[in-house]
């Protein structure tokens, strides 16, 4: 039987402190002082580990909670055709939260799947709409982070049409640098835009570039 020391216990309930106050940071802002905020904030989190290829929501499904990534990787994205057309990636240290959803409750027209055994910490949409019944500023930043992500999806769609093809590459490598560890070469080739004849001659370009410089 495996016994729990208090310095073990002690470490798990320092850990998932600072788990919490990343989840309040990334969210509301380091700057919101209220003391009583912060700590109904951090007794609403919960966190679990979610495995591979788990769905954390699904086409027409009601957005019901908000996550953070601790560890792992997750995708959102749509079908077409039969075959995932991913929209956005996600990983360690970053909110996931739907852009049209949790404040209006709309269904979500997209699927968003983890990609990797997954740590996430996580506030369902009862325990948010309580906390913004009394903190009313909450909403305001939950509404700044759903405007970013507007903006995300919406720059997405000009780099499609403006950047080339490598240039798109080199900027979603800089994002994610662990996406070709994550991710099968086809769902990459998709976000992109791109073959994946396209996708293999440009990251063999850039392995000859490298290999220049050495």
């Amino acid at each position: 039987m495996l016994i729990q020391t208090n310095s073990n216990l002690d470490k798990k309930s320092q850990h998932s402190q600072m788990e919490n106050n990343t989840f309040f940071n990334l969210l509301v802002g380091d700057h919101f002082a209220d003391r009583e905020f912060k700590i109904s904030f951090n007794n609403t989190i919960k966190t679990k580990v979610f495995p591979n290829h788990h769905k954390l929501l699904k086409v027409g499904d009601i957005p019901k909670h908000i996550w953070i990534i601790n560890e792992g990787f997750a995708m959102s994205y749509i079908m077409k055709e039969g075959k995932k057309v991913p929209l956005l990636f996600w990983d360690k240290d970053r909110i996931i939260i739907s852009p049209k959803g949790i404040l209006k409750q709309q269904a979500s027209e997209f699927t968003i799947e983890l990609l990797e055994k997954s740590n996430l910490s996580f506030m369902h949409y009862d325990d948010f709409h309580s906390l913004m019944q009394s903190y009313p500023k909450m909403s305001l930043y939950v509404q700044n982070k759903q405007e970013e992500m507007n903006y995300i999806l919406e720059k997405r769609v000009v780099d499609l049409l403006s950047s080339s093809a490598e240039e798109r590459y080199k900027k979603l490598m800089t994002e994610f640098p662990s996406v070709t560890l994550k991710v099968p070469v086809e769902l990459i080739a998709s976000y992109l835009g791109v073959s994946r004849k396209t996708l293999n001659r440009i990251r063999a370009k850039g392995l000859r570039k490298n290999v220049d410089k050495v």
